[in-house]
């Protein structure tokens, strides 16, 4: 019979939107832990990652490329050091995170 019995009887719009809302949160929040986030270092092509460049919690994929993008730019790929705090930063400006800021707001310390 498929999604609807009649012609007239359909779902409302808004209970169809917050069903696929709520499965693309699932997909979207998938974090790494830290097997993977180890591995997701390779993007740097270290050989070894340092202990302190393992303790996010709320890295994904995607952070990854986007700090690989962003030291390259800067010119530090290269400086394992420099990519953990550009990590670093990533995982703590990250929405959800208690010292996160959005907007044109001062940075907590």
């Amino acid at each position: 019979m498929g999604l609807f019995r009649t012609k007239g009887d359909a779902y409302p719009e808004a209970a169809i939107s917050a069903s696929l809302r709520r499965f693309t949160f699932h997909i979207l929040f998938h974090y790494l832990d830290a097997k993977a986030l180890a591995r997701a270092y390779d993007i740097f092509q270290m050989a070894e990652v340092p202990p302190h460049g393992l303790g996010f919690l709320n890295l994904t994929p995607g952070d990854f490329a986007q700090a690989r993008r962003q030291a390259d730019m800067l010119g530090i790929a290269e400086d394992i050091d420099r990519v953990i705090a550009l990590i670093a930063e990533i995982s703590r400006t990250k929405p959800g995170n208690p010292r996160s800021s959005i907007g044109f707001v001062g940075q907590p310390s």
